[in-house]
């Protein structure tokens, strides 16, 4: 194996560790665990970062099921729920992009019942910015969460994860 293809085998897996992240704290333990990999120094700041590397996932390792988001974050309506279920499916499930059809099985997979026609769904969602187009595959549209829902479903998370019980 030459070195680029070394280097390019250690970005996966570092980034494979700080997908489950929060956006705020994402970039800097990417740039720690490179640092830490290939023996560079380089300064990281940004309220402890270690321990949220070590965390991983809140659920001690375990994959959390889509069910769990959409309560954890108290689901909502259809729209809201079809986001959610689009960030499981990217931080998750590690899916770089979605279609209808996954958004769909995202539906089933949570025990919730699809909507009807998610198409119409799913083309709401790229109206109001929070989904955007990704490649076609095969003759199926693929979509993404864009930054501003990421963000948004981050901040859902948090405020789930703060309030009491």
């Amino acid at each position: 194996m030459n070195s680029n293809e070394e280097y390019s085998a250690a970005l996966q897996e570092l980034e494979k560790l700080v997908l489950p992240l929060t956006a705020e704290v994402r970039a800097e333990a990417f740039r720690f665990l490179l640092a830490r990999r290939f023996g560079e120094s380089t300064p990281v700041s940004g309220p402890n970062i270690a321990s949220q590397i070590a965390k991983k996932n809140p659920l001690d390792g375990r994959t959390l099921a889509a069910q769990e988001l959409l309560r954890k974050c108290k689901g909502g309506n259809l729209s809201d729920m079809a986001v959610l279920l689009g960030y499981w499916m990217e931080h998750y499930q590690s899916k770089t992009m979605f279609s209808s059809t996954d958004l769909k099985d995202a539906f089933e997979s949570a025990r919730e019942p699809a909507p009807k026609n998610v198409s119409d769904v799913v083309a709401k969602l790229e109206h109001a910015g929070k989904l955007m187009r990704a490649d076609k595959v095969a003759g199926v549209q693929n979509y993404r969460l864009t930054g501003s829902a990421v963000e948004s479903v981050e901040q859902r998370i948090a405020l789930a994860e703060e309030s009491p019980k």
